[in-house]
């Protein structure tokens, strides 16, 4: 709600831990409502239920454990349509570079940062990352991180840190997502040979979307995989105009799925592209 912006912190705040603001919109109104609740009370069918619901793989929470309001969000980004930049993803960085340098800013590749610098008052006043074996420290007034709230405050601030109350406070907000698969495919074809287009595509086995998520979650990885519940498909070459221009021929397809870490985890010492055969 735009408003809550543009009037004072102060009242907005009572607005909203008053509970008066949803009496002002709809949105503050189905925001402690799960997406299940409220669309199970819209219909009884349950394919309907299931297209209501089928995009919730985007955010990664079953729709018994989304936030309604949060779900609509996405469906109205969607329902205009969608963009995808000419060149691919790529593209975006590769623009904001030129504005970030110019500004007097730099942009770092192949330097993971290891910790967060902090002052003798807790502050952040920087970061430290790592130039092949030697540590570089790079200090700046203001730091954001978008390693997630579990890798900032769990892998990149010292214990002492970590334990303080505030801290400890924001986590216990939070709960880690999903795990994801990606697999990233390369084909021969062009995208008409192919027949590919530039479409989203969800899957699913069934149309109970909960029960579906939650089956699939309790089993051994052995019997999961033999029947996947949902899979995400696109081809990013089909959504690019130039693509063709720049690889004759071939095209890309994405999928994508759920998958626990747990699953993986047995080769989490083993270095990429260097694993055994299984």
């Amino acid at each position: 709600m735009p408003v809550l912006k543009i009037i004072p912190s102060p009242i907005a705040k009572f607005l909203v831990y008053s509970g008066l603001i949803s009496r002002l919109s709809y949105f503050f109104r189905y925001g402690p409502r799960s997406l299940a609740e409220v669309v199970n009370g819209l219909t009884q069918n349950e394919d309907l239920r299931a297209v209501f619901c089928y995009i919730f793989g985007t955010y990664g929470n079953i729709p018994k454990e989304a936030s309604f309001s949060m779900h609509s969000l996405l469906l109205c980004h969607y329902m205009p349509g969608a963009w995808y930049p000419k060149g691919g993803a790529s593209e975006i960085a590769f623009h904001m570079i030129p504005i970030i340098e110019k500004a007097g800013g730099a942009v770092l590749v192949r330097a993971p940062v290891n910790r967060i610098l902090l002052n003798d008052a807790k502050e952040a006043i920087g970061v430290s990352v790592m130039k092949g074996h030697e540590e570089v420290h790079v200090h700046a007034p203001i730091v954001i991180s978008d390693a997630g709230v579990f890798n900032t405050y769990q892998q990149l601030l010292p214990k002492e840190v970590q334990a303080m109350p505030a801290i400890q406070k924001q986590l216990s907000f939070v709960k880690h997502g999903e795990g994801g698969l990606s697999v990233f495919l390369g084909l021969d074809g062009t995208k008409e040979e192919l027949g590919l287009e530039a479409k989203n595509y969800w899957v699913f086995t069934e149309n109970n979307l909960d029960e579906l998520m939650e089956g699939y979650r309790k089993e051994e990885r052995e019997e999961a995989i033999k029947s996947v519940p949902l899979i995400f498909i696109a081809s990013p070459s089909a959504k690019d105009p130039t693509w063709e221009q720049r690889k004759p021929g071939k095209s890309t397809l994405s999928l994508v799925s759920f998958a626990p870490y747990s699953w993986f985890e047995e080769w989490k010492d083993d270095k990429v592209k260097n694993r055994g055969a299984d």
